[in-house]
């Protein structure tokens, strides 16, 4: 099915969603989060058959999901708790891991099974995306597998500007291939997404740098869930109580401007792509943290928090 690589993803970012959140979500509140980043069929009915769908296959890989009852009873809630979710750690190494992706990604070709296992042993979500169906969007992507094989600088138009790069590795996030290495004009460590490479790219001579010995790829791409690739921009505007401010704005990172200061607290502007993402980690402050706008936001935190206060 031509959708199939569109439906993975909102089916993995679901698991997600439901494994982070602290509250059960309604079917509508999953809708409002997920319709910016994967598009559920506006019609009610539709939706709810593609919510139905989604589900089946998560439990069809043996995912746990809780339905509870939310607000006075009348509607019900889903998510899935980690402890009963993920696996013990078994200790695999980093080679032992990526053996462990290549071979999932290698041989699920229009099949799940493996995703939920490998999911359980703590793999991110986005690292299992089947690589085979975003090559077709990421043609440059063999060349930089080659490049990082035999240690040699990339050229490459990205977004129009010219990179000169040492490939360090490649990594899946959230079903976009990334190249993460030095940046040898801006001789600082970057990452770019694959498939925003304009152009061929070029291999020079092999053996031209070494990599680092501690080096991981996933550790130089976006893992803020809030932060990551979205359709649409959003300025969430918070309050901080002064005691927590050190460590919400070590959060939220140096994205956050504060704007306004008082004796109380402080006011940021943060600019995200995942509003909902940041809303489900801005909800373990409760009170210590107020979403101030847009209104949208500000009236789904303060729904979150009231349904944290009739069950709790």
């Amino acid at each position: 099915m031509a959708d199939r690589p569109d439906r993975v993803e909102r089916v993995l970012d679901l698991l997600m969603m439901l494994l982070e959140t602290r509250v059960a979500l309604t079917r509508e509140e999953i809708f409002e989060r997920l319709r910016p980043i994967h598009a559920y069929p506006e019609s009610a009915d539709a939706a709810r058959r593609a919510f139905e769908r989604d589900k089946e296959t998560l439990r069809d890989l043996g995912v746990p999901i809780h339905t509870e009852p939310v607000g006075d009873g009348s509607l019900t809630g889903y998510r899935v708790k980690p402890s009963e979710y993920y696996l013990p750690d078994p200790g695999l190494d980093e080679s032992e891991t990526i053996a462990l992706r290549v071979a999932l990604n290698a041989v699920t070709l229009g099949d799940s099974a493996g995703t939920g296992a490998l999911l359980k042993l703590g793999s991110e979500a986005g690292s299992i995306i089947t690589p085979l169906a975003a090559l077709v969007d990421a043609p440059a992507l063999p060349e930089l597998f080659e490049a990082v094989r035999i240690r040699a600088v990339a050229g490459f138009v990205h977004r129009g500007t010219v990179r000169r790069l040492e490939p360090y590795g490649i990594a899946v996030r959230r079903g976009h291939w990334y190249v993460v290495g030095r940046d040898l004009d801006r001789e600082a460590m970057r990452a770019f997404r694959v498939d925003r490479i304009d152009d061929d790219v070029t291999v020079g001579p092999a053996g031209t740098f070494e990599r680092p010995v501690d080096f991981v790829a996933g550790d130089h791409i976006e893992d803020r869930a809030w932060m990551l690739d979205g359709r649409f921009e959003v300025t969430v505007r918070i309050r901080i109580d002064t005691p927590s401010v050190p460590v919400v704005l070590g959060d939220l990172g140096d994205d956050a401007v504060v704007v306004e200061e008082g004796e109380t607290g402080i006011e940021v502007e943060v600019t995200v792509t995942r509003p909902g993402a940041l809303r489900n980690h801005l909800l373990g402050y409760l009170d210590a943290v107020e979403i101030l706008g847009p209104p949208e936001e500000r009236d789904a935190m303060v729904a979150a928090l009231r349904v944290i206060e009739a069950t709790a």
